[in-house]
């Protein structure tokens, strides 16, 4: 089975309301991550796939998997409180002056979670994974994220994430089917043979 993922596969993934496609590639995602796991495990390496312009000279690309794709970071927010003017009695003036701070204190309490830290730029792309890291086409462009500047990984294969922590970018989210796949593949470049062993790939040999 090819891992290269084709336009038609990405279309569909981004409709994941249909069921049906929903389920084939989850069975698609499994199958690949466990038939990649005993490959590794038997001490070979799939063959590379050419993906032209992707590539570094000398990289080996082990394929493409159709994603879900989002960042972990703080965001600015421009905000606009609302202005006071009130004119009439006593009791209007304050009644009008509480109503006014409770729609700013509403307001500011929104803000501050709009732009505290948390997965955003949602998307589905496509992840090609090296033999040096893990590159992402995102809003037309191709993002690398090289396995040297990783500082953790975390896959978790029954909720289908991988998350990446790096040292001088944000954190990257993959997720869905594919990401089982993505998850064997970047687990075993970063820390070898051993970590087809590890709690975290347990569930493919369960």
């Amino acid at each position: 089975m090819s891992v290269v993922a084709t336009l038609d596969q990405l279309g569909r993934y981004r409709d994941m309301g249909r069921r049906r496609e929903f389920k084939k590639l989850n069975r698609q995602g499994w199958d690949a991550a466990r038939s990649l796991w005993r490959t590794l495990h038997s001490g070979a390496e799939p063959p590379p796939v050419t993906v032209p312009g992707l590539v570094l000279h000398g990289e080996r690309c082990w394929g493409g998997a159709p994603i879900m794709y989002a960042r972990w970071c703080a965001a600015d927010v421009d905000v606009r409180y609302g202005g006071f003017a009130a004119v009439g009695n006593p009791a209007f003036v304050l009644g009008a002056s509480l109503a006014n701070s409770a729609r700013n204190a509403r307001l500011r309490r929104r803000t501050a979670r709009m732009a505290a830290a948390q997965w955003r730029w949602h998307q589905s792309t496509v992840a090609f994974v090296t033999d040096r890291g893990v590159r992402c086409r995102v809003d037309g462009q191709l993002i690398p994220f090289d396995y040297s500047a990783v500082t953790g990984c975390w896959p978790e294969l029954h909720n289908q994430t991988l998350t990446l922590e790096f040292d001088r970018t944000y954190p990257l989210l993959l997720g869905g089917p594919w990401a089982v796949w993505t998850s064997v593949a970047v687990t075993y470049h970063l820390f070898g043979q051993q970590a087809l062993h590890s709690e975290a790939l347990r569930p493919l040999v369960e």
